[in-house]
């Protein structure tokens, strides 16, 4: 089973009304109505907010949106809890991750188990920073997440793809290891190749029918493999529906279409 990474702010839950509230707020105490562009801003690039308030107001927004007590009065998204628990009970191991400080790790993690989300030391992860998360998240095959740069850093990451790709190499040379879906078809045929060949027969049909189950084998790894991410839809997102491997649908419904289709869920966790 897979690491996948899930992200917290506007995957679990809605930051984006929260920090317009944390405009409006921040507007009222410093009497500064220009404040307020950050509330009315569309949003339509994540910069946005900085772009119409600038960066520090940004930065004490979301200070307020990580205060401890904001954190928990939080409400998840529908099928946010029950889309963790189900990947949780099919073996895979999640990892939530979150820009924020780590002084709000404590209360992110109330908030995740308040609502049910799967948590644990040994399994389920919690990590709460405030630098890149790439480091972080380089053991993780998936990621449920909403930040473009995030999201393409990861599927597109070289030394992941790297890995990858030497492996099936090696498996198109080779063949595949026992276990694999396709080890006994490839063994038989390979068996029938040195038959041929042991008695001088013309071999040359049996050694490509070989090298085509080689290639399939190769071919069923990477698609096992793959980086994948599964993003809830925003308007400073969806340029990415064209990029191959990112899945982008507007709620945890459509997103559990997509997993169930790539093979990381058996079935929806959140029916429509």
């Amino acid at each position: 089973m897979a690491r996948i990474a899930v992200d917290i702010d506007s995957t679990l839950y809605d930051f984006s009304t929260l920090a317009r509230e944390g405009f409006l707020r921040l507007a009222r105490e410093r009497g500064d109505d220009t404040l307020k562009r950050g509330a009315y801003h569309p949003w339509t690039e994540w910069r946005s907010p900085t772009d119409a308030s600038g960066v520090q107001a940004f930065l004490d927004v979301l200070d307020y949106c990580h205060d401890n007590d904001v954190i928990l009065e939080q409400v998840p998204f529908r099928g946010s809890a029950e889309t963790c628990q189900a990947l949780a009970s099919e073996g895979h191991d999640l990892l939530y991750i979150s820009n924020r400080r780590v002084e709000s790790t404590e209360a992110t993690e109330q908030w995740l188990k308040k609502w049910d989300f799967p948590l644990s030391e040994d399994e389920h992860e919690l990590k709460c920073l405030m630098d890149e998360k790439r480091d972080h998240i380089a053991d993780c095959q998936y990621i449920i997440d909403d930040r473009p740069r995030t999201v393409i850093d990861f599927v597109y990451d070289f030394d992941w793809e790297t890995k990858m790709r030497e492996q099936a190499n090696r498996i198109r040379r080779l063949g595949p290891d026992e276990g694999d879906p396709l080890y006994e078809e490839a063994m038989d045929a390979l068996g029938v190749c040195l038959d041929l060949y042991y008695a001088e027969k013309d071999n040359t049909e049996a050694f490509e029918n070989l090298h085509a189950i080689q290639a399939e084998a190769a071919e069923a790894y990477i698609s096992k493999t793959r980086r994948r991410a599964f993003v809830l839809a925003y308007p400073y997102n969806q340029n990415l529906t064209d990029i191959p491997h990112l899945y982008l649908a507007p709620t945890w419904a459509g997103l559990n279409d997509y997993l169930v289709g790539k093979g990381v869920l058996s079935k929806p966790a959140v029916l429509v």
